[in-house]
């Protein structure tokens, strides 16, 4: 079932496809959504996918809070890479449109629901409603921008980061680990308490 958030994310943007904007055809790929969308709710933490899979659903998230992450086997250790929260579409893209292995782990936090639509059923609904294929692939070639990667940028001080992070997505904090915060702005859990402790003084 399209929830109203998932709603307002399709239907109120600026890349609504010319024909969309026809309130019965809308309202015919709304009823084609309604059946295959489906919502899930996770009340601690759980592994969606391990590295190795390949990605078959396309995600939204409702509520609460995911991170993609990579693990490096020789030095055992995990690398995050992605952070989601509430109103973010997420997937790994190129795994989900070439059916290739995914080297992404993808975490939800406690407390998470999500929206998902299977791959399959993204097949269905642009062959019953061709216009909308370049709404889907907007969609996917833009989950990134949801992903707070740009924060990852390693010429910008690690304080900046968790500011800028803050600003964006000041949930985040909450609903996530220090842990997996720290790994993100790629230093030590211990340097982030460091950074926090020394610019809380300030």
């Amino acid at each position: 079932m399209l929830s109203k958030k998932l709603y307002q994310f399709l239907f109120t943007g600026d890349n609504l496809p010319e024909k969309l904007k026809d309130r019965g055809l809308r309202d015919q790929l709304i009823e084609q959504l309604n059946l295959h969308i489906k919502t899930i709710s996770y009340k601690r933490t759980i592994l969606l996918q391990q590295a190795g899979m390949i990605t078959d659903k396309l995600y939204f998230v409702e509520c609460g809070a995911l991170r993609g992450y990579t693990y490096d086997p020789e030095q055992a250790k995990e690398k995050t890479i992605s952070l989601w929260t509430t109103g973010s579409l997420f997937t790994d893209s190129t795994s989900l449109i070439h059916q290739i292995e995914s080297e992404l782990f993808i975490e939800a936090f406690p407390n998470t629901e999500l929206s998902y639509i299977s791959r399959s059923h993204l097949e269905e609904l642009s062959n019953a409603f061709p216009f909308i294929r370049s709404l889907i692939s907007w969609l996917i070639r833009n989950e990134i921008r949801y992903a707070n990667k740009r924060l990852l940028d390693k010429s910008i001080p690690a304080w900046e980061r968790l500011v800028e992070m803050r600003k964006t997505s000041p949930e985040l904090e909450q609903l996530v680990s220090r842990t997996a915060i720290a790994s993100f702005l790629n230093i030590s859990p211990q340097h982030l308490s460091k950074i926090v402790r020394d610019n809380y003084k300030k």
